[in-house]
């Protein structure tokens, strides 16, 4: 199983979701989208975690 991308609104006053998914994924940063400013995205161009890979 491999994770290509994560998509998460979070609840409004929930500050503390994006630097606990981030650290969880090992430092990786959510990208904002000034089109949809309350989605926390992830998205990778490779699967991760590249260990799952064969």
């Amino acid at each position: 199983m491999s994770l290509e991308a994560l998509f998460i609104i979070p609840q409004e006053g929930d500050t503390d979701l994006e630097s606990i998914i981030e650290r969880e994924l090992g430092g990786v940063a959510a990208f904002n989208s000034p089109a949809q400013p309350k989605t926390l995205e992830w998205a990778w161009m490779t699967y991760w975690p590249e260990s799952t890979l064969p």
